[in-house]
This record gives structure tokens, sequence and C-alpha cells, in this order.
């Protein structure tokens, strides 16, 4: 199961820590619902709010926000997410970077292999972490004098909402957070889940654009209402037993012309689509868990593993054996996501 730090620092906004925390309970949730039918599943991940001493925190509104524990008592995380705070300038973020702890904390962190995040004036934690090796960063535009003298090695580009490489990510303002959340959520769960979450709250996961090689996306030929409803229902479903002619039933529409509508839009059909949402849950669930190809086959809609493998050599040129050595047993873990 990977387990999510969010870092509540002093001062923190309520929008920054609740961006990724409201973000992966939609996740779970989601996650728990779709295999339901299936099997009982456990959440597919561990969310908890860190601050300092595991005191309560002072938001910048002036409220406090209970926290889980803290920061410096967790190790083995799998994904670690600074949230923005208040700082009313230069000199006085200067001073909140003096204090070193949460910058050692984070490099042991990313030396074990946890994915580090952060937005607005954190940005520069993971800076000081020297989380910034061979990565282009992006800082709130009103700190750029500063991050820049502080890290003349960094690329800095603050034009950027997020900015982002194998394993750090950041979010210059409070705008990028949300979609940030979005991105984080591909990172440590899947493509499919991130899709649905774009998809379910409206967000654009990409607004400096998109970056198709991430996420399991077609690209779209015709933009097309209907199939992006059809999209979305078949995300819900995927590892269940659903019929095409039940979506085009859903929609309204007849089956030929739902799958005419696809191939128009995204230049397949829609039962090559769902077999794409399969695959793609069944790569990540090869790549974190122990589960056997059996299990993982029945898990994502296939009752015949003989059909599923099949299908997942024409989709990877790999058998999913072959596919779950040639990720690493290293990155497996027992839990679903």
């Amino acid at each position: 199961m990977p387990r999510v730090a969010v870092i509540a620092p002093e001062g923190a906004y309520l929008g920054g820590a609740s961006a990724v925390i409201d973000l992966f309970a939609l996740a779970n949730r989601y996650s728990v619902e779709q295999y339901r039918p299936v099997d009982e599943v456990k959440p597919p991940s561990e969310v908890r709010l860190l601050t300092e001493r595991g005191a309560p925190c002072r938001l910048a509104c002036g409220r406090t926000l209970s926290a889980d524990g803290a920061w410096n008592a967790e190790t083995d995380l799998d994904l670690i997410y600074v949230a923005d705070f208040d700082v009313a300038d230069d000199a006085a973020l200067e001073q909140r970077l003096s204090d070193r702890r949460l910058a050692t904390w984070l490099a042991a962190r990313q030396s074990e292999g946890a994915v580090l995040a952060a937005s607005g004036p954190s940005v520069f934690f993971l800076a000081e972490a020297g989380a910034f090796r061979d990565c282009v960063a992006t800082a709130p535009w009103w700190l750029e004098r500063l991050f820049r003298r502080r890290y003349p090695d960094v690329t800095l580009d603050v034009s950027r909402v997020i900015a982002e490489s194998a394993n750090v990510l950041c979010a210059g303002s409070m705008r990028g957070e949300p979609a940030l959340a979005v991105r984080l959520a591909e990172k440590v769960l899947s493509a499919n889940v991130a899709n649905w979450l774009a998809k379910a709250t409206l967000i654009d996961p990409y607004p400096d654009g998109p970056e198709p090689w991430t996420v399991f996306s077609p690209r779209v030929l015709r933009e097309d209402g209907l199939v992006g409803r059809a999209q979305h229902w078949l995300q819900q479903r995927f590892s269940q037993q659903v019929r095409i002619a039940d979506a085009a039933a859903q929609l309204r529409v007849s089956t030929r012309t739902l799958e005419r509508r696809f191939l128009a839009s995204l230049g397949m059909s829609p039962m090559d689509y769902l077999q794409r949402l399969r695959i793609e849950a069944a790569k990540h669930m090869l790549r974190r868990s122990n589960r056997k190809v059996e299990r993982v086959a029945y898990l994502v809609g296939y009752s015949d593993t003989a059909f599923f493998k099949q299908l997942f050599r024409n989709e990877t040129g790999l058998s999913p054996s072959a596919y779950r050595k040639s990720v690493g047993a290293s990155s497996r873990r027992p839990a679903l996501s």
C-alpha cells in the first residue's frame, strides 16, 4: 500500500493540504468501489497529515488543523507532499529555511525512493534538500530572484504551473495544486485512477499542455461529448463484466452509433478502449503487487486467463510474467492500488 505523507508547515494554507488529501480520498473510494463486485479490497493508499512535532498546525487563516503524527518520526514513505504556506517576504522565508531539519529529512526520504512534491514557497524546502538535480523547477514568481540566488545550478521556469521529473513534482502557486494532486495520484496509484479523477472533478492535470506519455489517454481526433461520457462510464466499470451494448443503452444510442463515434473520435473501438483500460490496470498490479497472474486477470475483468495473457502480449510485446520481471521485483508491494 503506497504511504503518502502530507506535510503541513506552520502557516500552511488549508487548500494546499486538502487538495492532496481530498483527491487521494476520492481515489481510494473509486478503487474500492471499482473492485467491490469481484473482490473486497482495502483502500489502495494511506494518507497521513504530518507536522513538525505532531502538534496541531496553525493555518494561514488562523484556524488550527490536527495532525496524524510528526514527520521526523516517519520513514518508508512512497510520496511526500509539502503544502503551500504563508510567508511575508524573502527575509522571512530565508529565516524559515535556516532550520535545516525538514530539508535533511526530505533528502533522506528521497534517497529511500520516495517521490517528493511541494507547492508555493515549500518548493524551497525541496531545493534545500537537493531534490532538483538535473530537474526543472517552478516556484512563485515573486520569489524568483531569491530562488535563483540560492540555487544557481537549478533550472527554474516560473512560467510553468507544474514542473515534473521522474520523482520530483512541484507547483508554483495555488492554481496548480489540484492538477498536482491528480499527477501525484498517477505517480503512486495508476494512470486509470488519475484519468478518472480528472474526469470526475473536471481538473485539468496538464495546465501547461498535454504530456500524453504519462497517462493512458488516446489522442483525440475529433472532440465528441458522447464519447467522453462513454469513456467515463467504462472507466468506472472496466473491472466488471460489462458489455458495450450496456454502455450504448445507458447513453441512449445504438451500439453501432457508439462504435462509429468512438472510431471517429479516438481511432479505436469501445472494446479496444475497454481492453486498454484493463491492460493498464493489470500492468500496474503486476508492477506493485505479488498477485498471481490468474488473479490479476480476474480482477481486471477477464475470467479466461489464456485470453488475458494473449491480449497482454499483443499490447505490450511481453507475457504478464515477463513484464513483471522487466519492471523489477523491488517495485512490488502486496497491496492493490
